[in-house]
């Protein structure tokens, strides 16, 4: 199988890519008898062109799935904070420039993260759009200046909004999974007691659909006596 073929067949799941592949390679095999190298090319053609429209709809599919509204908003927070952050330090120090100053930049990372956190409360990849959206607006503006700009503003400028973006939205799917993980345990730990009376006593007794029944509720009941050993 080419490499066309089997990343045709990782992009479409659930058996729809080896069915297509098998519709291909029948006829494929019934092209070959008049002649195998333009059955071979035919099939390879045919292979690439499902690849390319899979790939085309795959990427759309992805567009459309983005969070754009939740992002474009979170970048609209971040530029607030960027006003606010240089109203606030030419009033508390005037006479001084901020507009190209690493440290500015430093002091608005914990706001910049929080901003993630929050869009990534609304939507999961959020934050990650957020800190891309950062980065490339970041670099075009590093590139296509006319202001000389010291490496070190360049490379605090470049890093540091995205670096904070992304680490806002991991702070939030990081919760989200501890969340998750100490929900199950209950449930989790009641299933086991489940098995376990089973296994002890050999079939599903009313002391297991008594623990089943009261799962809801956190309390596990087992009462050995009501089982038939």
């Amino acid at each position: 199988m080419s490499w066309a073929a089997r990343l045709l067949s990782c992009l479409l799941r659930g058996g729809v890519g080896e069915a297509l592949l098998g519709d291909l390679a029948e006829e494929r095999t019934r092209r070959s008898r008049s002649g195998p190298r333009e059955a071979a090319r035919w099939y390879r053609r045919e292979v690439c062109a499902s690849l390319g429209a899979v790939l085309w709809l795959r990427a759309a599919e992805s567009v459309r799935r983005a969070p754009w509204g939740v992002a474009f908003a979170a970048y609209l927070g971040v530029a607030v904070l960027e006003v606010v952050t240089l109203l606030a330090l030419s009033r508390a120090w005037p006479g001084s420039t901020y507009e190209s100053s690493a440290g500015r930049l430093v002091l608005e990372f914990p706001g910049i993260a929080a901003i993630g956190y929050v869009a990534a409360t609304f939507r999961r990849g959020a934050a990650f759009m957020l800190g891309a959206m950062m980065l490339v607006a970041s670099t075009l503006i590093s590139i296509f200046t006319s202001e000389a700009l010291s490496m070190t503003f360049i490379a605090a400028f470049v890093g540091i909004g995205p670096i904070a973006a992304w680490l806002g939205g991991l702070l939030r799917s990081r919760r989200t999974t501890a969340v998750a993980v100490g929900a199950a345990k209950p449930k989790d730990f009641e299933f086991a007691v489940l098995v376990f009376s089973s296994c002890y006593c050999g079939n599903f007794c009313s002391a297991n659909v008594k623990a089943y029944n009261d799962r809801h509720t956190g309390v596990v009941v087992l009462r050995r006596s009501s089982c038939a050993v």
